[in-house]
């Protein structure tokens, strides 16, 4: 028989790594945040974490390559992605924003503990520094463009320092948090928000 009039051999399905398992994720990312503010960043293992998730530290390298990337993925789990909001107004969007983040923290938002865990490993562990500068790009950005949009719309003065803005809003926000394990909400809520667009726009 020619060669040409050969049976084609069978197609062979293509390859394919084993699918994500959403499910798998989620046990690991609560893992993560409950372990570690129980035992600290410092006394997080990779077994320990996959043997309450139930799931292999196998399951656990193929999603992420090092224990850093995993607090950093959890931190942003635990307190979720914040959409901005565009109200018409600062006032409205800081209103919004404040609001948003309160519930997020009370309803069980575990940063209180991580941040300062997160803050103490990375002085002694240089491989933590880019996680946590990411963690703070990620959380900033939104209020950053608040504040970028309350500038173009001449709510705050051309000069306003963003930067400044943010640490002064975050600053009080993480203070209470830390310390008192509270939030801003209701008239605090209100006064905060008051304050520091007064503060902004003093000079002008």
């Amino acid at each position: 028989m020619p060669a040409t009039d050969l049976p084609a051999a069978p197609a062979q399905p293509a390859k394919r790594g084993r699918p994500r398992s959403a499910e798998a994720d989620e046990a690991i990312l609560t893992a993560a945040l409950t372990l570690v503010t129980e035992v600290g960043i410092g006394g997080l293992s990779m077994d320990d974490i996959a043997s309450r998730a139930g799931v292999s530290k196998a399951t656990i390298y193929r999603r992420w390559e090092s224990k850093e990337a995993l607090i950093l993925d959890a931190l942003n789990s635990g307190l979720g992605r914040y959409e901005p909001v565009d109200t018409g107004s600062v006032l409205g969007d800081l209103r919004t924003y404040i609001g948003t983040i309160a519930e997020k923290l009370r309803n069980g938002a575990k940063t209180r503990d991580l941040i300062p865990h997160l803050i103490a490993a990375a002085t002694s562990n240089p491989a933590l520094e880019p996680a946590l500068d990411d963690y703070s790009r990620i959380r900033t950005q939104p209020l950053r463009e608040l504040f970028e949009r309350a500038v173009r719309r001449g709510e705050l003065p051309a000069d306003t320092d963003v930067t400044i803005a943010i640490e002064m809003f975050l600053g009080a926000m993480s203070h209470r948090r830390l310390f008192s394990d509270s939030v801003y909400d209701g008239a605090d809520a209100e006064r905060l928000v008051t304050y520091v667009l007064r503060a902004l726009s003093a000079g002008e």
